[in-house]
């Protein structure tokens, strides 16, 4: 009897895939054809600040000094812009940019003929186009984040363009105006006299792989060889959401465990490229079915998972994240996606309620509804006669005096 209905259930599921397939190839070549033509165009701007101090010997690896008398340590504050054009094709990959540095501030301590220069060298980059990079998709196996030149640093007197570090360990993916994923690199050594901490927090766009917030902090110190180096930067994309709300369509589906009645809803998150089209996600028996209508690029979130519930997919390889809820899947890279199964060992049902309440958005003031209204305006009428009942009184009291 188990035999008949599991070989009942699997014909189901050959059936709808064949229906689901049929559907997809109809469209297929024009679609295809119509995507490879789409472009974007993005112009992004970020803010920047960059803070920068040294004293003993590092001074020779910020100014180029090798004497130390001439300057015992400096303190250089930078505030500047980004402008950067970024061009997609239909996939969001970005095929080509380019970008150039508005400076809008420097200050430099002390203040000497050797900082005077210093300054001199940051400004000389203001407004001048620094890079242009064709082809910039990364050819690394794992690489996400576009490394685009962001990061002001100063290299033996000279200001530098660091690029944002393409790798980092995935904590999160939180949902603000826009899903942004959050990578973190952190080191801490210290001891009685030495200390060397280092610090990088990165949200990024899954898709493009565009950078919208970074921050970084280096600190080395040692009291033995008298020497510290401090460097702290952060990069912010201005209006990041209106840059790629219009571009990313999201799709959440809320799975529930059949069979395990305690366990939290998981909720499967897809995000993929407008201009495409997501036919049907879909629960059957054990498995999950997400049925694009042509092969494009998506992102995949799912979670939370049991460390002890076995998933596999078709197609893609999973990476976790631990949180308090359990464990997260994630795609480590944008994969291409056509036709995809994740198969649990237990049956899986939909749940009816979509779009659990999202974590990490900014609380907002509730809207008046009509009962707010009218309490208030009684409010104001209620004042407003205590307050003639108050001023006849005192009228009248002041009439009676003088008669």
């Amino acid at each position: 009897m188990l035999f008949i209905k599991h070989l009942v259930s699997k014909s189901v599921l050959l059936v709808l895939l064949l229906f689901l397939l049929i559907k997809c190839f109809s469209g297929v070549i024009y679609s295809d054809l119509e995507v490879q033509k789409a472009n974007y165009e993005l112009n992004l701007i970020y803010e920047a600040y960059t803070w920068i101090s040294a004293e003993g010997s590092y001074l020779e690896e910020i100014l180029g000094l090798s004497d130390n008398s001439i300057v015992n340590s400096v303190i250089i504050t930078v505030n500047y812009m980004v402008f950067v054009n970024v061009t997609l094709n239909a996939y969001l990959e970005v095929e080509n940019y380019s970008l150039l540095v508005l400076i809008k501030s420097i200050i430099i301590t002390p203040s000497n003929d050797i900082t005077e220069q210093l300054k001199l060298r940051i400004n000389s980059i203001n407004g001048t186009e620094v890079t242009i990079c064709t082809t910039c998709r990364s050819k690394i196996l794992g690489e996400q984040v576009q490394a685009l030149p962001l990061l002001l640093s100063i290299e033996k007197g000279t200001p530098v363009l660091k690029r944002i570090p393409e790798r980092g360990v995935l904590i999160a993916l939180t949902r603000l105006d826009i899903d942004l994923a959050v990578s973190r690199v952190e080191v801490r050594v210290e001891e009685i006299d030495f200390t060397n901490y280092t610090r990088k927090d990165l949200y990024y766009e899954p898709l493009t792989g565009i950078p919208v917030h970074y921050s970084e902090v280096l600190i080395y110190r040692s009291i033995y060889e008298y020497k510290s180096y401090t460097y702290m930067a952060y990069v912010t994309l201005l209006d990041y959401s209106r840059h790629f709300k219009n571009y990313i369509n999201r799709r959440v589906a809320d799975i529930i465990i059949s069979n395990n009645s305690t366990t939290t809803p998981l909720t499967l998150l897809i995000l993929y490229p407008v201009g495409f089209n997501l036919i049907d996600v879909n629960t059957i028996d054990h498995d999950v079915i997400v049925v694009f209508n042509t092969s494009t690029r998506c992102f995949i979130q799912l979670g939370p998972l049991s460390p002890q519930l076995n998933i596999t997919v078709n197609g893609a390889m999973f990476k976790y994240y631990r949180t308090l809820e359990g464990l997260i899947a994630y795609t480590p890279t944008t994969m291409w996606c056509s036709l995809i199964n994740i198969s649990f060992p237990a049956p899986l049902e939909e749940s009816k309620e979509q779009e659990f309440p999202e974590k990490g958005l900014p609380p907002q003031v509730a809207k008046p509804t009509i009962t707010d209204i009218a309490f208030s305006l009684s409010l104001v009428f209620l004042m407003l006669l205590v307050s003639y009942i108050a001023i006849r009184k005192i009228v009248n009291y002041f009439v009676k005096s003088r008669s």
